[in-house]
C-alpha cells in the first residue's frame, strides 16, 4: 500500500477527525513529528525503479476477522471450465455480518451454476475466503465505460447458501449450531461442518465449552471437542445436563490493619514466585509488555481514569505476592498504586527515539513483594500522537486477561469521553479462585495425574549442543530473533489433513528438536487456557496451565503420519488438560539433573490462533505495538501469532547457552519443515533435510574450500 510524505502532505481532512486519524499516521522515518497520507492504492515496485499501479486496497475485505482480497477469489473461480466470468462482492446478511457473494456467469447461455463450485474454491483457497452464496447471471450489469456495475448486482436471495448443506435438526443440534455461529462469528452452520475447518481453535474452543456448559448446566469438557469436531458428532456426545461444575463461591475477606486483603496463592502462582526468587532476571523472562500508537485527539485524561478505574474493578490488578509463615500469598491493596501520567515524567520529549523509549520500557520489571504488578504510562509524543505502555506480570494474567484487559479499557473510555455510566465491579475476582483452587487439592490417584505417569514414564530430557557450558542452575538472560512462517502453508495443511495450524508447527518444532539432539523422544510444552471452569471465562488473572506434549519420532513413518500422530498426542493431552502442570511435575516428572535445567521440557511452543488483540478507542486510530520478552522463560520460547499472512512473533532463547548465530537456525529450520510437511508429506522423516537452502549452501561452499569472509588467510607462523 502506498503511502505518502513530505512537504506536500495536508494536514488532515476538515472536520472529519476520525478520518483523518484513520489516513493521515506518524511518519516512521521522521524525528519532526510529521505525518504521511495512505493513500488506499496497492503498487509493487519495478526493477527500474518506477511503480507498478496495481488498484485500490478497497478490494479487499474482512470477513470472520481474516482478510480477503477478492480479486484472488475471482481468479480462483474463472479457472473452472465451466464459467465464462465471476465477480466477488462482500455483503451483510440479515444479522448485519459480511460474506462472500460470488456472481457467476455460466459460459452457456442458460447454465445452471455448477454444483461443485464450493469444492473448486475450497481446493485454491482457505475456508474463509469460499463464497456463502453463488448467484447466476446470464449477463453482468455494466456502466457506461463498459466496467461492471457491481452495486447494480442483485442481492441473493434470503435463504441462499451453500450448495452442499444439510441442516441442523434436533434440539441438540440447533444448540451447538447457535452456539458456533456466536463464537466462529459465522452466520450458517451445517450439521457436517467441521468446528476447526470454519476457524475454530483451542481457545475458542474453551469458549464453546463454556458456553454449552452454561446452557446444558453440566460440564462440557474440551477434549469433546477436539474427538468429536463435526457439529453433528458434537451434539449426540454432550454430557446430559446436571452434571456440572459447582458455581465458584466468593471468598472471605478480612481486611489488613493496613487495609490490605490476604488470600491463598494458586499453584501457578507459587511455582513463578519461586522461579524468580532463584532468579530476578525471570521477572523480565514472566513480564506480559504491549503498546499501542495512538494517532488523533486522544482524550488523555479520560484514558488515565479509564486505565485506573479498570484497576478498582479488578482485585488481582492490585495484587502483589509475599511469603506468610512458610507460605506464599496474594495481597490484595485497596487501591493502585500505579500511575498512568506520572507528575515527575509526564510525557517522553518529541525527539526521543522510539525504540530506546520501547526498549527501556521492555526492561523495566518490579518486585513481586512491592509491585505494582500491572503497570501503565501513556506517553506524548506530539499534540495528536501517543503511546499507550502496558505491563503485567505473568503471576497476575495471561493472554486472555490481555485480550479482557483492552476490551474493558476501551470500553471505559469510551463511556467516559460519552458521560455514560461505568459497569460495575464483577461479582468473582480472582481471589474467589484462588480460594476454591486451595480448598481442592490434587488427589495422588487422580485420573489426571495417573495418565500423566504412564505417558511421561521413561521421558528423558531433550539434550540439545549448546555453543556455552550449562550453568549449575538454570537462567533466564535472554534474547529474541523473529520467526516468520506461511499462515497459507500451515493453513491449507491444517486443512487438508483434518487438524489445526497449532498440530502443524508443532510437528515441525519436534521435527527440528529430535534432528538437533539426535533423539526420537522429544517433549515440548504447550499452553492452555486453564479456564475449564465456565465463571473463569470473564475473570481477570493467571489462569493458563502448561502441559507437556511427547512424541516419539519414528523415522521410518511419513511425515503426514508424523503430522496425525503430533494431532493425536495433542487431543490425547487436552483430554487430561485440566492436572495442573505442579502436579505433573511433582508425581510424573523423570530424574533430572538437578535445577541446570527445567524439569519436562526445555522447548516451549505458544501459538495465538485469535485475532490480534486490539484497542478499539473512538475517534482514535489505534497501531498496536509488539515488544518482545526482554528475558526467555525456557531454553527455546516459541511465542507465535496466527496473522492474515503469515504466523509471526519471536524466538526467545537462553543466551547463556546459545550463540545468537545457533539460534537463528532454529526459525530457518522451522520453515523449512513446515515447506516439506506441505510438499512432500509421503516423504519418509528419515530422509528430510531440516536445513534451510541458505544454510546447505553455506556448509557446501566451506566443504569445497571457499575461503570465509574475515578469516587472515596465510600461514600459522606467518599470522601469529
Amino acid at each position: 500500500e502506498l503511502y505518502l510524505s513530505g512537504a506536500g502532505v495536508t494536514r488532515g481532512y476538515h472536520a472529519r477527525p476520525a478520518l483523518t486519524a484513520e489516513r493521515y499516521l506518524p511518519d516512521p522515518f521522521s524525528n519532526a513529528g510529521e505525518r504521511m497520507y495512505r493513500t488506499g492504492d496497492l503498487v509493487r515496485w519495478r526493477p527500474d525503479g518506477q511503480l507498478d499501479y496495481l488498484g485500490r486496497a478497497d478490494g479487499q475485505v474482512k470477513v470472520r476477522g481474516h482478510r480477503v482480497e477478492l480479486g484472488e477469489v475471482e481468479e480462483v473461480l474463472r479457472r473452472h471450465d465451466q464459467l465464462e466470468e465471476a465477480v466477488v462482492v462482500a455483503r451483510e446478511d440479515v444479522s448485519g455480518s459480511l460474506r462472500l457473494v460470488a456472481y457467476v456467469v455460466p459460459n452457456k447461455p442458460g447454465g445452471a451454476v455448477p454444483a461443485e463450485l464450493t469444492s473448486h474454491v475450497r481446493t485454491w483457497l482457505p475456508d474463509f475466503m469460499v463464497p456463502s452464496v453463488f448467484v447466476g447471471l446470464d449477463e453482468f450489469p455494466l456502466l457506461p465505460n463498459g466496467k461492471i456495475d457491481r452495486n447494480a448486482l442483485p442481492d441473493p436471495d434470503p435463504g441462499a447458501g451453500h450448495t452442499a448443506y444439510r441442516a441442523p435438526a434436533g434440539p441438540a443440534e440447533e444448540l451447538v449450531a447457535e452456539i458456533w455461529r456466536e463464537v466462529l462469528d459465522v452466520t450458517e452452520v451445517g450439521a457436517d461442518d467441521d468446528f476447526f475447518a470454519l476457524g475454530g481453535h483451542s481457545l475458542l474452543a474453551t469458549r464453546l465449552t463454556h458456553r454449552l456448559g452454561a446452557a446444558l448446566g453440566t460440564h462440557v469438557p474440551l477434549h469433546l471437542v477436539f474427538e468429536h469436531p463435526t457439529l453433528s458428532e458434537l451434539a449426540t456426545h454432550l454430557p446430559r445436563s446436571g452434571d456440572g461444575h459447582e458455581p465458584i463461591p466468593a471468598a472471605p475477606r478480612t481486611p489488613n490493619s493496613d487495609g490490605t486483603i490476604t488470600l491463598p496463592a494458586t499453584s501457578g502462582q507459587k511455582r513463578l514466585w519461586l522461579l524468580c526468587a532463584l532468579d530476578p532476571q525471570a521477572n523480565l523472562a514472566y513480564t506480559l509488555n504491549g503498546g499501542a500508537r495512538l494517532a488523533g485527539d486522544l482524550d488523555t485524561p479520560a484514558l488515565a481514569r479509564a486505565i485506573e478505574e479498570v484497576a478498582r474493578r479488578h482485585e488481582v490488578l492490585r495484587t502483589t505476592l509475599r511469603e506468610e509463615n512458610g507460605e506464599i500469598v496474594q495481597v490484595v491493596h485497596p487501591v493502585w498504586h500505579g500511575d498512568p501520567l506520572p507528575s515527575a515524567e509526564p510525557d517522553a520529549a518529541p525527539a526521543d527515539d522510539e525504540a530506546q523509549l520501547l526498549e527501556r520500557w521492555r526492561q523495566s520489571t518490579v518486585d513481586l513483594a512491592d509491585g505494582p504488578l500491572f503497570r501503565a504510562r501513556i506517553v506524548r509524543r506530539t499534540e495528536d500522537a501517543h503511546l499507550l505502555l502496558l505491563s503485567l506480570h505473568h503471576t497476575i494474567a495471561d493472554g486472555w486477561t490481555l485480550t479482557l484487559l483492552l476490551d474493558e479499557i476501551a470500553r471505559t473510555y469510551t463511556a467516559l469521553v460519552e458521560d455514560s455510566p461505568l459497569a460495575p465491579a464483577p461479582s468473582l475476582q480472582y481471589g474467589d479462585f484462588a480460594h476454591a483452587q486451595s480448598a481442592e487439592p490434587v488427589s495422588e490417584d487422580d485420573a489426571g495425574l495417573v495418565h500423566w505417569r504412564e505417558r511421561l514414564a521413561g521421558a528423558h530430557a531433550v539434550d540439545l549442543p549448546t555453543d556455552h557450558p550449562r550453568p549449575a542452575r538454570r537462567t533466564h538472560n535472554g534474547a529474541a530473533i523473529p520467526v516468520e512462517l506461511s499462515a497459507e502453508a500451515v493453513g491449507r495443511l491444517a486443512r487438508s489433513t483434518g487438524t489445526t495450524p497449532f498440530a502443524v508447527v508443532a510437528t515441525a518444532v519436534t521435527v527440528v528438536l529430535g534432528a538437533l539432539s539426535g533423539s526420537h523422544d522429544v517433549t515440548i510444552g504447550i499452553p492452555t487456557s486453564g479456564r475449564t471452569h465456565p465463571d473463569t471465562a470473564e475473570i481477570l488473572g493467571f489462569f493458563t496451565n502448561t502441559l507437556p506434549l511427547r512424541r516419539t519420532l519414528d523415522p521410518q513413518a511419513t511425515l503426514a503420519a508424523t503430522l496425525s500422530a503430533t494431532h493425536r498426542a495433542l487431543v490425547e493431552a487436552h483430554q487430561h488438560a485440566e492436572t495442573p502442570f505442579e502436579e505433573i511435575v511433582r508425581h510424573a516428572a523423570p530424574a533430572s539433573d538437578g535445577q541446570a535445567r527445567s524439569p519436562l521440557f526445555q522447548t516451549m511452543l505458544a501459538l495465538n490462533e485469535t485475532p490480534s488483540r486490539n484497542l478499539h478507542l473512538p475517534g482514535l486510530a489505534v497501531t498496536r505495538l509488539d515488544i518482545p520478552p526482554a528475558g526467555t522463560q525456557f531454553e527455546f520460547s516459541l511465542h507465535l501469532e496466527q496473522g492474515e499472512d503469515a504466523i509471526t512473533g519471536y524466538l526467545t532463547y537462553n543466551t547463556d547457552l546459545y550463540a545468537d548465530s545457533t539460534a537463528s537456525l532454529v526459525p530457518e529450520r522451522l520453515a523449512t519443515v513446515v515447506s516439506a510437511l506441505a510438499e512432500s508429506p509421503d516423504s519418509p522423516l528419515a530422509e528430510l533435510d531440516v536445513r534451510s537452502v541458505g544454510e546447505r549452501e553455506r556448509v557446501g561452499a566451506l566443504s569445497v574450500g571457499a575461503a570465509v569472509p574475515g578469516v587472515v588467510a596465510g600461514r600459522v607462523e606467518g599470522v601469529f
